[in-house]
């Protein structure tokens, strides 16, 4: 998102849009971030919007009542759905406060995404396959708050996400904790995905379609993975697509047996 057009000038400078009743939901419920103000369309009464201004009034959120033209304003386009919040950046999330209290810990390193959409879609992905935390790179995201919140359907909000410009000190804490290093490549020296055992606690990395993971980074694996093709596939996939692959895989190997 660029900034917020039409920003109310009396809400803080920092602030983010998030739009539609999914995202404006999740951010009430996952509380990642706070929330400064609330705006849903007049005369909305759906269930999705009674359950909005519920929860609003639980943490004490302002929230108003306006007309779809005042919505109109405070957005790029008309696709609100008649649900609107301004809400701060995330809360950060230190990478020691990831993987703890889980049985078996399943956290995500992802590197080389770089698009917000993909990145909404694979947290999406993440959220839905039972993933305990994500790592990623210093980028600041804050700017596509509302891309991300739309790609992921809201489940961005939910989802425990820590940024650190030292990805080998969060590989090192993991390794040292115990944590199986999992890393997805295309290489030959890489197991099927479906013949990995991924039912132990671990940290998987995933790298993007463009550049992929570091041989520096692959040489620490604890076991190098690739997803099968059924066919003589010379490409790749996207990484949205294999995020969600490797994602209910796990899923599968422990909870389908």
């Amino acid at each position: 998102m660029s900034q917020v057009p039409n920003l109310p000038t009396d809400l803080p400078n920092n602030c983010f849009r998030l739009e539609g009743w999914l995202s404006v939901r999740a951010a009430l419920i996952g509380n990642k971030r706070d929330i400064y103000r609330i705006y849903l369309r007049h005369g909305n009464t759906e269930k999705q919007y009674k359950s909005i201004i519920r929860k609003a009034e639980e943490n004490k959120v302002q929230l108003e009542f306006v007309d779809k033209e005042m919505l109109d304003s405070y957005c790029e386009g008309s696709s609100h759905g008649g649900a609107v919040a301004f809400v701060g950046p995330r809360h950060p999330v230190p990478i020691e406060d990831l993987g703890q209290g889980t049985q078996a810990s399943f956290l995500v390193i992802l590197d080389g995404i770089e698009d917000p959409y993909n990145l909404g879609q694979a947290l999406r992905s993440l959220h839905a396959s039972g993933c305990h935390g994500v790592i990623m790179g210093p980028r600041n995201w804050d700017s596509a708050t509302s891309i991300i919140g739309k790609a992921s359907a809201g489940a961005a909000e939910f989802v425990a996400i820590a940024q650190t410009d030292d990805l080998q000190k969060a590989i090192d804490l993991y390794k040292e904790r115990g944590l199986t290093f999992v890393c997805t490549d295309l290489s030959d020296r890489a197991k099927p995905l479906f013949k990995a055992n991924l039912r132990e606690s671990m940290v998987m990395m995933i790298g993007g379609e463009r550049r992929g993971i570091k041989n520096s980074i692959l040489k620490q694996a604890d076991s190098i993975v690739r997803i099968p093709y059924g066919r003589n596939f010379q490409q790749s996939l996207d990484s949205t697509s294999a995020v969600a692959v490797v994602a209910f895989e796990v899923l599968r190997q422990r909870f389908f047996k």
